[in-house]
């Protein structure tokens, strides 16, 4: 799951990390070009400097589209949520929540009356912090500020009300994430090192391993995989318009960065758009991990 499932450990060859970069495909049709970039969204500096030819390219792009621009000042409404951590968990969980909210820099105090997603999120993102991991150094991140230092115009699929609002609506409030997050607590750290060193190597066959690995109920995965695919597919094929804007996307050259889940597997938005007369051509070198989850 791309919140909750960030979760064996074995290093990179010196050499394979020297010749691999992050996976990225060029997808053209007529008048319209995509550079498209896998995303983690969190990072530590071992994921920098990115390639020249991705900086060069965003350069030159009219545009930079990402899921949502965390970067623009937006006023979030948190769902109102009569269901709680308190309520959802028996006393054995709530007992193991304790352990793991202590290990994560926090109290189950601090905790218990949010809803399941809210504590999901707040209790893994202090944990990837205390592991060194931040959404600062996020791919994302990274090159919304450079867009935004380049003043290049930048675009969202996705507004942030949006996102919380799908996360937050899920009918069991979150509880899948919250419990998944809890029975693989004890694997982030090796996990979360092995996404990484996956993503810097562009190992395709890794990522798509690390999406098995992470498999969720088909209702969730329909939410935040499938459903977003074809919306963000059908967006960059010019038949729908970008989130807050009237018209679709005009002819020209534009980069994009989106979870690099979205990007591999079945059903990935990569696919889509060959299916919709796309040319894909890989522009990154990939080479193997170490790893495996």
């Amino acid at each position: 799951m791309s919140y909750s499932k960030l979760l064996s450990l074995l290093l990179l060859l010196v050499s394979c990390i020297s010749q691999a970069e992050p996976l990225s495909w060029v997808a053209e049709k007529e008048g319209v070009s995509y550079t498209l970039v896998g995303s983690v969204h969190v990072g530590d500096d071992s994921m920098y400097p990115m390639p020249s030819y991705l900086t060069e390219k965003l350069s030159i792009a009219d545009a930079l589209i990402v899921e949502a621009n965390t970067l623009q000042h937006e006023r979030i409404a948190y769902p109102a949520t009569q269901t709680t951590i308190q309520d959802s968990l028996n006393e054995e969980q709530l007992e193991r929540l304790g352990r793991i909210a202590r290990l994560s820099g926090m109290q189950l105090p601090d905790v218990v009356n949010f809803p399941p997603w809210m504590g999901a999120m707040s209790l893994q993102m202090n944990q990837l912090q205390r592991l060194g991991y931040t959404p600062e150094k996020g791919v994302d991140v990274h090159f919304l500020q450079q867009a935004t230092q380049q003043q290049t115009t930048i675009y969202g699929f996705e507004s942030l009300q949006f996102q919380i609002d799908l996360i937050a609506t899920q009918p069991d409030h979150g509880l899948e994430m919250l419990t998944t997050f809890m029975d693989e607590f004890n694997q982030t750290p090796n996990i979360t090192r092995c996404l990484i060193d996956t993503w810097s190597a562009g190992d395709e066959s890794n990522l798509i391993q690390f999406a098995e690995f992470s498999e969720m109920s088909p209702e969730l995965e329909k939410a935040f995989i499938d459903n977003r695919n074809q919306a963000w597919a059908n967006i960059l094929d010019q038949k729908t318009p970008l989130e807050g804007q009237t018209s679709v996307i005009e002819d020209g050259d534009y980069f994009v960065v989106v979870g690099s889940l979205h990007l591999v597997g079945k059903g990935n938005v990569r696919e889509l758009l060959k299916e919709r007369g796309f040319k894909i051509t890989q522009i990154s070198q990939s080479a193997k991990v170490g790893c495996e989850f």
